[in-house]
């Protein structure tokens, strides 16, 4: 965020349109009109019933920020400073979600600064300059929050269920859609199965609709006045920003690229489930707790099927890009895990385990990860004959006991020095007797002729000297 707090709102997709509303609704919003519709100085002064259609929650908080200001930060500085502090209430949110969840502090922690340092926030910010998409994900961890209160009964779970779903959907609709058929249900099944609290996150959900018909009504009520239809174009259906549509693949290299670094990613998600199911079965006799029982190992088993879930979704039909990704990583991974103190830092935990892993199981896991990524630098099949040549010949050093640093030092410095002794010959017309026109040169040069005969001298001398001093001793 340090550009834009530094330069103010930067240009991007969206700012032009977050610039102007900004203005307005804030000048508005301080002269008592609280939900601001009408935009009068749009488009050259006809106006614009601009929020009649887009979400106000964004622009509130924008507001609040110009009214605490008492407007003395021009329009660009006062967004950007708004959406710094959107992404400071984001990790916030998700640690408070987190912290509950996971009774982990560093848990927590990490989780919130995930959230926070994902990089989608900066394509979202600089790039498309989705104001109301960067304001959803400072919510989406305070309706989980929401969520788990209600499950559990807490004072003001099902208050602020109703407020947080309502601010999301007053935020940005295609993501509280999103969420309301994928993470949402997801999350309130993996925590509860009684009917009575099912119900109670039903009803805090459809309060949570209620609280934001003074948004949805009007926007649905009024379509036939905008040109929804553009909406449903080729470019807008997220089908086809999946993954694997093939209608994304026309270029052949890019085919090639993309599947390599799909199936890359596919095997990530796959070890990081294998890591997760080693950690889970593993009870060493020192474990403060006992072996897991049917109860535990079927809790067990749905955090697996949760791994398996999210990173089927992620890495296959998640359009390329949308964050959550990352979301569905911190919710499946840090929030769902409660039940035990099993895991209270995942990537410690994981780089540990990893760590253990024999060395047979973990061979054709590097060798896969080798092959993909010299075949996506350039799409050549002899690329991967070469790294296994190479490969054999390390492993024939190894076995010979030979040392491998000398060879890499010269596969890096050799080129370089070639280079400079094509260069030196050129200047001396083909003249050797340069080399050792300068004393320096000389010296180094004199120095490497001396110690090349050392490894084959060497032995043979130092067999000498042991002989000699078993003979002085005797």
């Amino acid at each position: 965020m340090a550009p834009s707090l530094a330069l103010g709102t930067l240009i991007s997709h969206s700012s032009p349109q977050n610039l102007t509303w900004a203005s307005q609704f804030s000048e508005q919003f301080r002269a008592g009109v609280l939900y601001p519709r009408w935009m009068p100085d749009s488009f050259d002064g006809l106006g614009s019933p601009a929020f009649y259609f887009y979400p106000p929650v964004p622009f509130w908080i924008d507001a609040l920020v110009s009214v605490a200001t008492a407007n003395l930060l021009s329009v660009p500085y006062r967004l950007a400073v708004t959406t710094a502090l959107i992404l400071f209430v984001s990790g916030v949110t998700m640690h408070a979600w987190l912290r509950q969840t996971t009774a982990s502090a560093t848990a927590a922690l990490v989780g919130a600064v995930a959230y926070m340092a994902a990089p989608y926030h900066l394509l979202d910010h600089y790039t498309r300059g989705a104001f109301a998409e960067f304001t959803a994900y400072a919510l989406l961890p305070l309706v989980m929050l929401a969520i788990r209160r209600t499950v559990e009964e807490r004072r003001w779970g099902l208050p602020l269920l109703a407020g947080s779903y309502a601010a999301l959907l007053a935020s940005h609709l295609p993501t509280a859609l999103l969420c309301s058929v994928t993470v949402i249900p997801a999350y309130v099944l993996f925590s509860t199965r009684s009917p009575a609290r099912l119900l109670r996150c039903a009803a805090g959900g459809v309060l949570g609709i209620g609280l934001a018909a003074a948004y949805l009504v009007p926007a649905l009520a009024l379509q036939g006045w905008i040109s929804s239809e553009q909406l449903w174009a080729s470019f807008y259906r997220p089908e086809n920003w999946f993954v694997l549509v093939p209608a994304r693949w026309g270029d052949p290299d890019t085919m090639r690229t993309i599947t390599s670094i799909a199936l890359a990613l596919a095997v990530l998600a796959l070890g990081l489930c294998v890591v997760a199911v080693a950690l889970l079965l593993r009870r060493s006799p020192a474990a403060p707790h006992p072996v897991a029982g049917p109860a535990e190992r079927r809790r067990h088993g749905k955090v697996v099927l949760a791994l398996v879930a999210s990173a089927a979704y992620a890495f296959a039909l998640e359009p390329l890009g949308f964050p959550l990704t990352t979301f569905l990583f911190l919710l499946f991974l840090l929030g769902a895990i409660e039940a035990r103190g099993w895991l209270s830092s995942l990537t410690i935990a994981a780089a540990a385990s990893v760590v253990k892993v024999p060395y047979g199981a973990l061979f054709p896991l590097i060798l896969l990860f080798c092959i993909i990524g010299v075949y996506t630098v350039s799409a050549n099949v002899w690329d991967i004959v070469i790294m296994l040549i190479f490969g054999a010949l390390g492993y024939a050093m190894k076995k010979f006991e030979y040392e491998p640093m000398p060879l890499v030092l010269a596969y890096v410095l050799g080129r370089m020095a070639e280079e400079s002794i094509r260069q030196t010959l050129l200047l001396s017309r083909g003249s050797a007797a340069i080399f050792l026109s300068r004393s320096i040169a000389a010296a180094f040069l004199g120095t490497a002729l001396a110690v090349l005969p050392l490894p084959v001298v060497a032995p043979p001398i130092r067999a000498a000297i042991v002989k000699l001093g078993g003979l002085e001793e005797t």
